[in-house]
């Protein structure tokens, strides 16, 4: 099982994004070309809300590179940095949603059913730090569907990939002249609020 370490905060349009690159790229750090696509996300659950009361989250990803079923432990946030142990299955490759549901009932879970849907349109970059260290910096155009609900997010996350994780931190501290908010919740928690009816703009 891997960990997932990452940093979010809101964003208010693609400019914020850039100027985060553009200061990343001041201090120091090397980046990649820019990258895009779309994921197309379904979290799911049983009848019994098994995944729920496990403490974990579990997404079907689709997008044109690959198809994967992930699961995610509930994201622990300290001090904006969220904290999760993930496991990821690759799965063939699927166009249809509903075919990559019935393969993930067929072999691994039979009764999930979907929760809510997220499509994000993610431009990423990979960041090399000066000492070496790598992350990921992407920007996140998001649309959650659940039922007749709709809900439109932007966001910034950073995640730590490999070196030294002290440094990634260290890196991120030298952020702060953007004044980004730091978010609040992951986009799961979002969902999930969404789909109870606990939304409010001023809460999320």
């Amino acid at each position: 099982m891997d960990k997932e370490i990452e940093y979010k905060w809101q964003a208010h349009s693609l400019r914020d994004y850039k100027l985060f690159l553009q200061l990343a790229q001041n201090i120091g750090a090397n980046l990649s070309k820019q990258k895009k696509m779309l994921n197309r996300d379904q979290y799911l659950d049983t009848p019994e809300h098994f995944f729920l009361s496990s403490h974990l989250e579990c997404r079907i990803r689709l997008n044109k590179e690959q198809s994967e079923l992930t699961l995610k432990s509930f994201s622990v946030s300290k001090r904006v940095i969220f904290v999760r142990n993930e496991n990821t299955i690759q799965l063939p490759s699927f166009i249809s949603k509903k075919a990559a549901l019935a393969y993930c009932r067929a072999n691994f879970f039979k009764n999930i059913q979907p929760l809510f849907e997220i499509l994000n349109n993610r431009q990423v970059h990979l960041i090399t730090l000066p000492c070496g260290t790598c992350a990921e910096a992407s920007f996140d155009q998001v649309l959650m569907v659940c039922g007749e609900k709709k809900f439109r997010m932007k966001e910034i996350e950073f995640e730590f990939k490999s070196g030294q994780l002290d440094t990634f931190k260290e890196f991120v501290g030298q952020l702060s002249p953007l004044s980004l908010t730091p978010s609040k919740f992951s986009k799961f928690e979002v969902g999930m609020k969404l789909l109870k009816g606990e939304y409010s703009p001023s809460s999320i």
